[in-house]
């Protein structure tokens, strides 16, 4: 009986840290980690 516990909760676990991982990389744009965006021109030179 207490294997069977001990198994349910390491199966709980393992999925909620399965979906917690699965969010956060969703979460993060994979391909925007690898493109350079250009640098946004510099206006505040020309509000002086």
């Amino acid at each position: 009986m207490e294997l069977l516990i001990t198994l349910g909760l390491l199966g709980v676990i393992g999925a909620v840290s399965y979906f917690f991982m699965y969010s956060l990389r969703s979460a993060m744009d994979m391909d925007s980690i690898t493109r350079i965006e250009k640098v946004p021109p510099n206006h505040m030179k020309d509000k002086r």
